[in-house]
């Protein structure tokens, strides 16, 4: 992969889990790599949903084909053409709230 087509996210922001550590590579929009993966929840042509954590990671594309799953390690790939990459933290409910 060369360098100018690597995007490289490590998070660990407020918003995300604690034990959300995880990293994305994306080259050229066709190939993914994602680490950090507790659960894959869809998978399909278009959409590929997985979970860091307690965040939800939404890929969604064209023509996406899960190459490796490797949940031991915590390492998905995938290829297709990559639209978007999208978190999305779900708030717990109103009873753990209240309970909590």
């Amino acid at each position: 992969m060369s360098e100018n087509n690597i995007v490289t996210k490590n998070n660990n922001s407020q918003t995300m889990s604690k034990n959300s550590n995880h990293k994305i590579c994306l080259d050229n929009r066709q190939n993914l790599m994602v680490s950090g993966v507790t659960r894959v929840d869809n998978i399909n042509p278009n959409i590929v949903t997985c979970k860091i954590g307690d965040t939800q990671l939404t890929i969604q594309g064209s023509d996406l084909y899960m190459d490796k799953l490797d949940l031991s390690s915590g390492v998905i790939e995938v290829s297709g053409r990559v639209d978007s990459i999208r978190y999305s933290v779900q708030k717990p409910s109103l009873i753990k709230r209240i309970f909590k």
